[in-house]
Parts: C-alpha cells; sequence; structure tokens
C-alpha cells in the first residue's frame, strides 16, 4: 500500500483549464486524462489524500468518484461543500475533514486545503502539503515557495495525478515550478 496526494483536482470545471492554463481542450479530456493517470498511478488498495477541491460544484459527482482507484481521503477545500453535505457521498472516502496530520514513512505532514506559513510542528520538521493556489504566480505563491519544507500538491503542479510523498518534494524543488515568477516582478 502507497499513500498518494493531489489538490485541485476541479473534475467538471471548463473554466479551470482557462483560469490554470491546463493543457486541455475541453472538460471531457481533462477529465479522461486525469481519472486514466489517476488509476494507471494509484492501486485500489493505496491511500489516496486529496487536498481539496476534487469536483466542481458537484456536477455528477459519483460520475467520478466510483471510478477512481484508492482509499479516499478528503480535506475539504474552499469547492467541495456539496460533498460535505451530502451523506450520500460520504460512503466514497475513508474520512472526510478540514484538516488532517499524516505520517508518511518518518516524515510528518500537515494537510490543508490553504498554505499557510507555519503549521503544527513546523519548527519540528513537519511537512505541509497545501493546494488552492494552483500554479498561479502571485506573492501567496512566492512567499509559501520560500518555506522549505511546504509543498504544493495542485493538479496544475504535479502533472495532474496523485503523486507520493518523495514525488512532491522532487517535483517542488523543481526549476520550471520555484520561476513561476510573473514578468517584471522583483
Amino acid at each position: 500500500m502507497r499513500k498518494y496526494y493531489i489538490a485541485d483536482c476541479h473534475f467538471g470545471d471548463e473554466e479551470v483549464i482557462r483560469f490554470s492554463h491546463r493543457p486541455f481542450s475541453t472538460v471531457q479530456e481533462m477529465d479522461e486524462t486525469m481519472i486514466e493517470r489517476w488509476n494507471r498511478t494509484v492501486k485500489i488498495s493505496d491511500e489516496v489524500y486529496i487536498v481539496g477541491d476534487l469536483i466542481h460544484r458537484c456536477s455528477e459527482p459519483e460520475k467520478y468518484l466510483a471510478r477512481l482507484n484508492g482509499r479516499l481521503h478528503l480535506i475539504l477545500g474552499n469547492h467541495d461543500r456539496c460533498i460535505a453535505e451530502n451523506p450520500s457521498l460520504h460512503r466514497y472516502f475513508s474520512e472526510i475533514t478540514t484538516y488532517a496530520v499524516v505520517y508518511d514513512g518518518h516524515h510528518r505532514l500537515v494537510l490543508f486545503h490553504y498554505p499557510m506559513l507555519e503549521w503544527d510542528g513546523y519548527y519540528y520538521g513537519t511537512w505541509h502539503l497545501y493546494g488552492h493556489i494552483h500554479n498561479h504566480p502571485s506573492l501567496t505563491q512566492e512567499r509559501v515557495k520560500e518555506l522549505p519544507k511546504a509543498l504544493n500538491c495542485g493538479a496544475d503542479v504535479v502533472g495532474y495525478c496523485p503523486r507520493t510523498f518523495d514525488e512532491l518534494v522532487a517535483i517542488n524543488k523543481r526549476d520550471c515550478y520555484r520561476s513561476a515568477r510573473p514578468q517584471g516582478a522583483v
């Protein structure tokens, strides 16, 4: 059994293609590509921690949830209210919470949809996995990238597929992500 992490899938969200400059022509292409990558990576017995914003406005949520491999843990984001408020969807998740502490190997991880400047265990080696800010150049993006143990696990950053902790560390260190500063920014 492996543990995987992802945020900001936004299944069914046509607007996110434009908003985050996703490389898809249609929402159907985006959804099918992400589901295929997810299921190619994640086995049925694996744990997947979704750090918010899974399905846009809950448009046909079961059409997505029934197809995703793994034991799903949802850390609620700002677009997950309809899942939280619909008890019939809870059966797809091992847990639904707003904040989680997870151990992955010898690493302690704090999972919260929004990036934080400090978190429980910050001074003792605990990592923070977050989403919400996608891949957009912003002051928040610049600030949080300076924190050595904060990892963006947003779909736009991690290749539209759940990733292991070690993969997240490598992806967040890459120059192409670290240089997301807008043109002309100081």
